[in-house]
């Protein structure tokens, strides 16, 4: 590994708390994804205060409806006693012909997450393309770290913080493209939320890596994979004991946010019920 590459997994002062200290939450998507219509979004809601999760992350799109007058909507999370983690969207920050428009509405929905009282911004990217040579493009992989830098400057104005999510292109090649992002962004402006399912789908064990990525992670998605596809919860590949031991050997302290999609033999509150129970049996959480 490079130099410039180990530094930036090094903690940054005051970044990593005591181990323990981690909060359960649910995303949205076990619901659908987004939830636009109002009524949707607050059944939804009931379900995941019901089964003893403390926070919510959702797609912009199911709260945008209520960016501007924010209030109504705050309640609903007070009154479920419920807080909303963050947003998630994909702007378009490593392509140059529209990145300009894209931040712009990226700011837009990171002041949404300020006025509702969320704090994180997970932000999805494509993956850095490959030239022929099979190495990443290192003139897109530069835009990008760039503008992550920009934006995520903008987002830390408001009182969010920025936060890369993978998927499986980025932890492809041991994880190159995540260890690049990491080398090349300024750590009190970029973080992560690292879903550890798609290490398995590279062959990679999620234990050896989260806890190299813990001083920037500010929460992971839990879910579970077998042969590259979504599986129920202790039905794949992942090992969650060991996850959990390596963010506790780090110091780690942060989100635990269960990912599952819908499904048609289950209930979405029985998905997330039943989640919510291994979540406590076999991480501690």
């Amino acid at each position: 590994m490079q130099r410039r590459a180990f530094l930036a997994l090094l903690p940054a002062a005051g970044q990593v708390r005591g181990a323990g200290n981690w909060q359960a939450g649910c995303q949205t998507r076990a619901f659908g994804s987004p939830l636009p219509k109002r009524e949707q979004f607050l059944a939804a809601l009931d379900d995941i205060a019901a089964t003893g999760f403390e926070g919510i992350e959702t797609n912009f799109a199911s709260l945008e409806h209520s960016f501007d007058d924010p209030g109504p909507m705050k309640d609903e999370f007070r009154r479920r006693r419920l807080e909303l983690i963050g947003l998630h969207a994909s702007p378009r920050l490593a392509q140059a012909d529209v990145a300009e428009a894209e931040m712009r509405k990226g700011e837009r929905i990171a002041r949404g997450v300020r006025a509702l009282g969320g704090s994180l911004f997970v932000m999805s990217g494509s993956g850095i393309p490959r030239g022929a040579d099979g190495k990443m493009r290192a003139d897109v992989m530069e835009l990008w770290c760039r503008n992550l830098n920009v934006f995520g400057r903008y987002c830390r104005e408001q009182g969010v913080r920025l936060c890369v999510h993978n998927h499986a292109k980025e932890v492809a090649h041991n994880a190159e493209e995540l260890i690049g992002v990491m080398a090349g962004t300024d750590r009190q402006l970029v973080s992560f939320v690292v879903d550890v399912s798609f290490f398995l789908d590279v062959g990679l064990k999620p234990e050896e890596w989260v806890g190299r990525f813990a001083p920037r992670l500010a929460g992971i998605h839990l879910r579970d994979h077998k042969a590259a596809k979504e599986v129920l919860l202790g039905e794949g590949e992942l090992n969650p004991e060991a996850v959990a031991a390596s963010l506790r050997k780090a110091g780690w302290s942060g989100w635990v946010i269960l990912e599952l999609n819908k499904r048609t033999d289950r209930t979405s509150r029985q998905l997330i019920t039943e989640a919510r129970q291994y979540m406590k049996q076999r991480m501690g959480v």
